[in-house]
């Protein structure tokens, strides 16, 4: 199957709220975490433990509230900076917090909301060519990819491959700043591949893994990820930010086409105030925040276009 649909290209655009209820810290947590560690403990990065404790001094009366910030000021302290970021997200890599046991209980789990809006009932696996849609993430878990996958090929009795070649080709994911390497059945030059929610078998492994995190410390930005998002953003007809910050850097790089003719771009407004909403919204022509107290999928099913879009493929799905 070759031919595209008339279907909107949709873009996703995802920031550290959308892994929260994956077990995720934010940006802000994910500092404080780092801060909190008792590095003494970390024999594994042994005989590296007095830097780590420098670090997490340091990190602390720096007073960023983001990592990435920290380490693109402190290009000395990258190396070990992406050691410590790989050490406390794969730590928090759960397979039952991304596919739980109990889905009604999960809160805010859109994975599984947008899975079955994208696909809904009756849809086939080919199904996925219809979808155009992709997503740009800034954060370096690999839950996303890892609920397609299983999602994929347990709805569809696939193998991994093919769950994840479809995805690749028709659900493609970006890594703006990186991940923590590639999983099983992904193939990557330079790193070896590591079952979601399983610990590197050596330090030279959990090392090469950390090298797949990108700090931006001087220079232009510059990634393939990165690449792919800009590309992508301005071949869309809807983006939507979800679980995003709003950060001016994170926005600034991803070269967002606001104001062009024929393109809706929406975003969640978790926590965001009536002021700096309509700071974000002045600044940035066209953006459309969401209700603040509205989760991800609340948001999703509060969006008019979104539940059009995704109306109108299953219409020309059962008409076709």
């Amino acid at each position: 199957m070759t031919d595209k649909p008339s279907k909107p290209k949709t873009v996703f655009v995802v920031g550290a709220g959308a892994s929260l209820c994956y077990g995720y810290p934010l940006g802000a947590g994910l500092v404080e975490n780092l801060i909190n560690t008792h590095f003494e403990s970390f024999s594994h990065l042994v005989p590296r433990v007095q830097d780590a404790i420098e670090f997490g001094q340091l990190l602390r009366q720096s007073a960023c509230d983001s990592i990435d910030v920290f380490l693109e000021s402190q290009p000395g302290w990258l190396d070990l900076g992406r050691l410590l970021i790989t050490e406390e997200i794969v730590r928090r890599e759960n397979p039952a917090l991304v596919l739980p046991s109990q889905p009604s209980q999960a809160k805010d789990n859109w994975y599984r909301y947008l899975f079955n809006q994208l696909l809904p009932d009756g849809s086939t696996f080919d199904h996925v060519w219809t979808l155009n849609t992709s997503f740009v993430t800034f954060n370096y878990d690999r839950s996303l990819e890892f609920f397609l996958v299983q999602a994929l090929r347990n709805r569809f009795g696939k193998a991994e491959e093919q769950a994840f070649t479809m995805i690749a080709n028709q659900l493609p994911i970006a890594h703006v700043y990186g991940d923590l390497g590639p999983l099983p059945w992904e193939k990557r030059e330079g790193v070896a591949s590591r079952e979601y929610g399983k610990r590197w078998e050596t330090f030279e492994l959990q090392e090469a893994a950390s090298k797949q995190i990108h700090i931006f410390a001087g220079g232009h930005p510059q990634t393939a990820g990165l690449d792919k998002a800009r590309r992508w953003l301005h071949e869309a007809e809807r983006i939507y930010f979800l679980g995003f910050g709003y950060h001016p850097a994170n926005i600034e790089r991803l070269n967002v086409p606001w104001g062009t003719p024929g393109v809706e771009i929406f975003g969640t407004g978790i926590g965001v105030t009536n002021s700096r909403k309509n700071a974000l919204q002045s600044k940035y022509t066209g953006l459309q925040i969401g209700h603040p107290t509205y989760g991800i999928c609340e948001f999703l099913e509060n969006c008019e276009p979104f539940l059009r879009d995704v109306s109108n493929q299953k219409g020309r799905d059962e008409a076709g």
